[in-house]
């Protein structure tokens, strides 16, 4: 893992809940997600491909996520993301979190489709005014 991938994920670390935004006709939608995990040095995340999310993030592929922790800083993700069907993925994704992404998903499951920044910024930033840039 990068040095600047390491700062990403501790600062994810310190979040306890995250915001995915996507958008449909023009609109946002917000909707909280559990889990965020870093494979092969990218940001990924999952979803069901029975759900909204899965279709407006297949339409148009930018999207942002947001996490704030417990010192009043947020982290802020936004970009491209593209779907990794790799059995590999999905098993990172659920070892990060087995609790929370087991009692809704199997490792086996096709239902399951994960998603890593292909290209982005995060942003990093506090009520102090604070804010720092890091390129994905």
């Amino acid at each position: 893992m990068t040095e600047k991938m390491k700062e990403i994920m501790g600062y994810l670390q310190e979040c306890n809940n995250f915001f995915l935004a996507t958008v449909e006709n023009d609109k946002p939608f917000v909707r909280p997600i559990s889990v965020l995990c870093e494979h092969n040095d990218k940001i990924y995340f999952v979803s069901s491909n029975h759900k909204l999310v899965y279709n407006q993030i297949k339409a148009n592929g930018n999207v942002e996520i947001c996490g704030m922790n417990t010192h009043g800083s947020w982290i802020r993700i936004n970009g491209k993301v593209v779907e990794d069907e790799s059995r590999e993925a999905r098993i990172a994704i659920m070892d990060s979190d087995i609790d929370v992404i087991s009692s809704v998903y199997s490792k086996e499951d096709d239902v399951m489709p994960a998603f890593y920044f292909e290209s982005g910024t995060v942003r990093l930033c506090s009520a102090k005014g604070e804010n720092k840039v890091i390129d994905l």
